[in-house]
């Protein structure tokens, strides 16, 4: 994830994103606006596909908590992967 942020964001927002991950209270609030980084992107970023899907995923209305994004791109990314014979 850390790979993934470097990329998005200036050196000043990546570490204050790290900062503000240690507060798990702030965490979908920081994966929201991670995923909408991602899509507001002018470069595709090939690295980290499960990463990006669980961001994308947290912006989603059903999203409640990090853990249940992640579960969610887990199933996106196997799926397609075995769709696809990966």
């Amino acid at each position: 994830m850390s790979a993934l942020i470097d990329k998005l964001f200036t050196k000043s927002q990546a570490d204050a994103i790290r900062q503000l991950w240690e507060d798990k209270s702030s965490r979908l609030f920081i994966e929201q606006e991670i995923g909408k980084e991602i899509l507001n992107s002018p470069d595709v970023i090939k690295e980290l596909p499960l990463a990006q899907l669980m961001f994308i995923a947290s912006m989603s209305p059903f999203a409640s908590s990090s853990d249940e994004c992640y579960t969610i791109a887990e199933i996106v990314y196997y799926s397609r992967n075995s769709i696809l014979g990966y």
